[in-house]
């Protein structure tokens, strides 16, 4: 289970996109971050491998046969298993398996620095800052902690109405909500935004 690395909560949602890395969503402050799978890749299927090194050593370790992925720091020992191998350790797969990590890798730089420079970035910003903090904290207040949709769970979050004074909303402008109502009302703007097109 991944920990969010800015408030280290574990209500953290995973999304394997990826081959070789999740991408994690942190439920609890909004953060979204990396993880590389713990095996090395979504679904291993390891074997056990001889790889024959210079100065005629030979080595057992396992390495995935889906990906080429090797597990070289676990080494077994010959006298218990050196009858188990399954396979000639391969180079090509093992150099197969790291250019796409490190491919993935650029992929998923791109993908971050694309959205540091969007304008979503700058409003999730926004919403992280103390500046929103003491907006949303008074909303909250004058609604006396209630959402006010379905009038009966804590309002954890502000909904804005509109997005025109968007970084100098008035209060009139937002209302509380929780935040299964808050996903609901956003679901319902967005498809009927879509009917329209």
């Amino acid at each position: 289970m991944s920990e969010c690395p800015k408030c280290q909560s574990r209500n953290v949602k995973q999304n394997s996109f990826f081959e070789h890395h999740n991408l994690n969503e942190c439920l609890d402050c909004k953060s979204i971050f990396t993880s590389k799978f713990e095996d090395c890749c979504l679904n291993p299927d390891t074997i056990l491998v001889i790889e024959h090194c210079s100065n005629n050593r030979t080595r057992l370790f396992k390495q995935c046969s889906k990906c080429g992925g090797a597990f070289r720091n676990i080494q077994f020992a010959f006298k218990t298993h050196g009858n188990l191998f399954e396979s000639e350790f391969s180079q090509i797969n093992f150099d197969n398996w790291k250019k796409k990590k490190s491919d993935e890798n650029k992929i998923i730089s791109e993908y971050f620095d694309v959205f540091r420079k969007s304008k979503f970035y700058s409003y999730y910003k926004y919403l992280k800052s103390a500046e929103w903090k003491i907006i949303r904290d008074k909303v909250i207040e004058r609604d006396n902690g209630i959402c006010l949709y379905c009038k009966t769970k804590p309002a954890q979050e502000v909904h804005h109405k509109h997005y025109r004074t968007i970084y100098k909303e008035k209060i009139d402008d937002l209302e509380s909500v929780c935040s299964d109502c808050h996903r609901a009302i956003h679901k319902s703007v967005f498809s009927e935004v879509l009917k329209g097109h």
